[in-house]
């Protein structure tokens, strides 16, 4: 997998958070929403794991990027 391959299946690696992609003029908002909902998906599968430190941060992450997806007017892939 490059780099780039990388920063598309893990937004926090291109974005850093998900108030970036929500501010980010480049994108539309199907493209926000689709990338919000892959984000959600990923903290989701984190949030899984046994390692109480990773749970904090996944659920921290969960957290905005469903406040992201709400302003965005979009639904969270669990739904």
């Amino acid at each position: 997998m490059n780099k780039q391959t990388a920063q598309i299946e893990d937004p926090s690696i291109k974005y850093g958070n998900p108030k970036a992609v929500y501010n980010n003029q480049n994108l539309s908002p199907q493209e926000k929403i689709s990338i919000l909902q892959d984000w959600e998906y990923q903290v989701r599968q984190e949030l899984v794991a046994d390692d109480e430190s990773i749970k904090t941060t996944a659920s921290d992450s969960l957290h905005e990027i469903l406040e992201c997806l709400s302003q965005l007017g979009g639904d969270s892939c669990m739904e």
